[in-house]
């Protein structure tokens, strides 16, 4: 079995913010990780923003693996990929525009992408609008749970999440 260790998570972490960056000609990165361990009830709770959810899981082992998005970075993405003006962060909206959903559904192909080239063999199952949709893991199931402030140029945008089992 793999572990998805911390340093995979800042290689992918790298990989993802060089490849969102370079793909949308945006000057984007991350800024600190935090990583603890929880149950997957707080998990879902510490959300209070709308999220963005990409459901995916290790080939070798089928265990889950979800990367969330709050909206206000998929909405800031779009922002500064239309416009060559500093973007605005306007308090997130409770849903996604169509510019903004293909946004996201590119964003979400990048980060499956990004785990294969760190040579970590990833199925993607399906982007959801919600976190509540999603339940890959029981709710008092131990997770990691890795949490990344997104910046666009020096201003903080949103935050990332990750989060998985243990032992892959």
């Amino acid at each position: 079995m793999n572990t998805l260790s911390n340093e995979m998570i800042r290689n992918w972490l790298r990989g993802f913010f060089d490849m969102a960056a370079n793909t949308l000609k945006v000057s984007m990165r991350f800024k600190q990780i935090a990583t603890q361990e929880v149950l997957y009830h707080h998990f879902v709770g510490y959300h209070t923003s709308p999220q963005w959810v990409v459901l995916c899981n290790d080939t070798s082992t089928q265990k889950s693996i979800v990367i969330t998005m709050d909206y206000a970075c998929i909405q800031a993405c779009t922002h500064a990929f239309f416009s060559a003006y500093d973007i605005a962060l306007n308090p997130p909206k409770s849903g996604l525009s169509f510019s903004e959903e293909f946004m996201a559904t590119r964003l979400s192909e990048i980060a499956i992408d990004v785990f294969s080239k760190i040579n970590v063999s990833i199925n993607f199952i399906r982007n959801e609008p919600d976190l509540a949709l999603v339940h890959p893991f029981n709710d008092d199931e131990s997770v990691s749970h890795h949490h990344i402030e997104w910046l666009i140029g020096n201003q903080s945008i949103g935050s990332l999440h990750v989060c998985h089992s243990h032992v892959l």
